[in-house]
């Protein structure tokens, strides 16, 4: 197996993660979605404004601009996410939308912790919030905000996770946007996936890092910064730039 490092490039370039735990497929059927063929077991909220929908980049001619250059999965533009934003021409604007995104049922007795695990891009969106709800029922929006993520985070894929401890009685995952949307802003999810196990706690960290586990000992990457840090394996995709092999053990 190629070791992991971590690389930035000019144009963000982005391997798809290998599992660090086993996933609950067969116990949440239709849970784990990278919407390459379409909502998994995934469906849209009620009361809300503007819905999500699959894109790929190679089929928005205003990607870069308004949406994604690359899905997360394989960080190439026939990829896809889902999205919600302004349907391009606009017709219309509410003084705020509101898009939501519903699990299937989770199993509500599941006896050890789960960890819900995404990838997101928020762009263009100074007035815009990612929130994500865990509830006991359908009542999605009535139980309280345990994720939150607002403003513009970046034009490149960033990694969200949150625990389900066992006995919480979690029925549903949910995540909501609300927006006072420019014609640019975008908000975009990829990788949707259900975890068995705790997730990594957001406090964990290691200065020693040889990036070969998905949480990266708790590195991230500066929204605020031009260019952002991809972590790969083996060459980088784009020709004549960065290593042609990770370092640790010498890929033996």
């Amino acid at each position: 197996m190629l070791n992991r490092y971590f690389f930035l490039e000019l144009e963000l370039s982005h391997q798809s993660q290998p599992k660090r735990s086993t996933t609950l497929r067969a116990v949440v059927a239709g849970y784990d979605c990278s919407f390459e063929q379409d909502f998994c077991g995934w469906t849209q909220g009620a009361n809300v404004t503007l819905d999500w929908f699959r894109e790929q980049p190679e089929t928005n001619p205003m990607a870069g601009t308004v949406g994604p250059t690359t899905d997360h999965t394989f960080g190439n533009a026939s990829g896809y996410y889902v999205t919600t934003r302004l349907p391009i021409p606009i017709t219309s604007f509410e003084d705020i939308d509101r898009s939501v995104l519903v699990s299937p049922q989770l199993p509500t007795d599941h006896p050890t912790a789960m960890c819900a695990d995404w990838w997101y891009m928020m762009h263009g969106t100074d007035d815009s919030e990612l929130n994500v709800y865990l509830s006991k029922d359908d009542n999605i929006t009535a139980a309280p905000i345990l994720w939150r993520r607002s403003g513009d985070q970046g034009r490149h894929w960033q990694h969200g996770q949150l625990q389900i401890d066992s006995g919480s009685k979690t029925a549903r995952i949910a995540y909501e946007v609300l927006a006072i949307w420019s014609v640019r802003s975008e908000v975009s999810l990829d990788d949707l996936k259900l975890v068995d196990g705790p997730c990594i706690q957001p406090d964990f960290y290691s200065l020693d890092c040889t990036f070969e586990e998905e949480h990266i000992c708790g590195y991230s990457s500066d929204p605020t910064g031009d260019f952002s840090w991809s972590r790969g394996k083996g060459s980088t995709p784009s020709i004549s730039t960065g290593p042609i092999e990770g370092k640790h053990n010498n890929n033996k």
